[in-house]
């Protein structure tokens, strides 16, 4: 696909194939003439009044027949609109909230009958997507305060766990021309995850996954430096998953940048990733936001003058804000600083795994076990502060306002294109410009 395909798989719209039709109707009636018309108005009409009844009472079973009934009137995206445009004109508590149940209980109960029907599937998520969803954003964050988060969560995964399973040809399909099938399908989850969820479900889903790696680290793991042995499986299990975790993420998030082909999508998956590590920053886990930043700066991606420059400058200012708290000056201070106070107020943090390995290897080089004939008492202690320290955050729990097992597995297995590959796309999205060489390094070494 060239820089100036029109069709795009990663841009602010929507991830499905669009038609002209589309782009002009803010609603779905699709009209052969002025009777016809006359007819859909009519229908929509009746519904509103309807919807504005029944969502003025506070009785969840009418709201399940409502969801039952309203194909006898109206299509699945009218119904969708008229409950929306209804929580709009009512700007009060009760509205939004209502409206909110109303998608939900359209999602697990109607979802596939209105998806199938009248061969609209495709207009009809591409408005859930691009129309509904945003706009729910929004409203939650602007007119609430962000106070209905959850609720709003619960719509995200629904419609993303009930489009999931549609066939990988509901994308656009200039997003997956060369792909085997099951590539396009992960394709399609990408997209879809992307488009669907906000960077903070998304950062969310991140901490769960490395927290819970994070605990299972036992100290015997890190005694003798063991993970640096030639044959560390057995002995630093744990150890080596942090450090493959680390590696995969870094490497997924550059290969995903890399893969798009047009320039603006580039740009709009580096801001997104941005927008997940100051999520990740939010909420103290440095760990997963170390890994993003290490994606973001590895040569590959680096080197895309072009894309950067379409990169907004908020995003940018952000980067380098988190950047900063993650720089090596002072032997990570502003990092440690964090996480120092973070053990001061007693709160949840994720701690950049890395820099524990790290710590133990300057000790145990900088420090003789043997002081003088006798046991150095000096390195027994910091290695004993180092443990402490890390059980401290293991013993901390994290909650996931949404706990979604299958958007979990979605990010749990994670993979990367080889370092050369990387290059070679690089290259091939942006041309040479007097590099001798763009190889880097993305990964956190078991040996440093």
């Amino acid at each position: 696909m060239s820089e100036t395909s029109k069709e795009r798989p990663f841009v602010s719209s929507s991830p499905l194939a669009r038609t002209k039709s589309a782009s002009k109707e803010s609603r779905l009636s699709s009209v052969e003439d002025d009777s016809s018309s006359s007819k859909a108005e009519l229908s929509t009409s009746k519904m509103e009044i309807a919807v504005s009844s029944i969502l003025s009472k506070d009785d969840p079973l009418m709201y399940f027949v409502l969801v039952h009934h309203y194909s006898e009137f109206v299509t699945g995206l009218q119904f969708l609109t008229t409950i929306f445009d209804h929580s709009q004109q009512h700007d009060d508590l009760n509205s939004f909230p209502k409206m909110l149940s109303l998608m939900r209980l359209w999602l697990d109960n109607r979802f596939w009958d209105d998806f199938w029907k009248d061969g609209k599937s495709t207009k009809l998520l591409n408005h859930m997507i691009s129309k509904f969803i945003p706009k729910i954003d929004k409203i939650n964050k602007n007119r609430y305060n962000s106070r209905y988060d959850l609720e709003v969560n619960k719509v995200k995964l629904l419609l993303l766990k009930n489009s999931r399973k549609l066939p990988p040809s509901f994308l656009n399909p200039n997003a997956l021309n060369s792909l085997e099938y099951d590539e396009k399908r992960e394709a399609r989850d990408f997209l879809l995850s992307f488009w669907i969820l906000d960077s903070r479900l998304i950062a969310e889903q991140f901490t769960t996954i490395e927290l819970s790696l994070f605990k299972k680290v036992h100290e015997k793991e890190l005694m003798n430096l063991n993970w640096k042995k030639k044959k560390p499986t057995q002995a630093s299990w744990n150890v080596l998953n942090m450090v493959e975790r680390f590696n995969n993420v870094s490497s997924w998030v550059c290969t995903k940048i890399l893969k798009q082909e047009d320039m603006e999508q580039r740009a709009g998956l580096i801001k997104k990733f941005i927008e997940i590590a100051e999520k990740a920053a939010e909420m103290k886990n440095f760990n997963t936001l170390m890994e993003i930043i290490a994606a973001l700066n590895c040569n590959p991606v680096d080197r895309l003058k072009h894309t950067w420059e379409r990169v907004p400058a908020k995003s940018i200012e952000t980067k380098m804000q988190l950047e900063e708290l993650m720089e090596t000056r002072n032997n990570y201070k502003n990092y440690r600083d964090s996480l120092e106070k973070c053990k001061t107020t007693n709160s949840f943090a994720l701690p950049y795994f890395g820099i524990y390995l790290r710590d133990l290897v300057f000790i145990d080089e900088g420090n003789a076990t043997d002081k003088e004939g006798a046991l150095n008492l000096d390195k027994i202690q910091m290695i004993a502060n180092l443990l402490k320290d890390m059980k401290y955050f293991q013993r901390k729990d994290f909650t996931n306002k949404v706990a979604d097992m299958e958007t979990q597995a979605f990010f749990q297995v994670l993979k990367g294109l080889p370092e050369e590959e990387l290059d070679r796309l690089s290259v091939q999205r942006e041309a040479l410009r007097n590099q001798s060489s763009i190889s880097g390094d993305i990964s956190v070494s078991t040996n440093d």
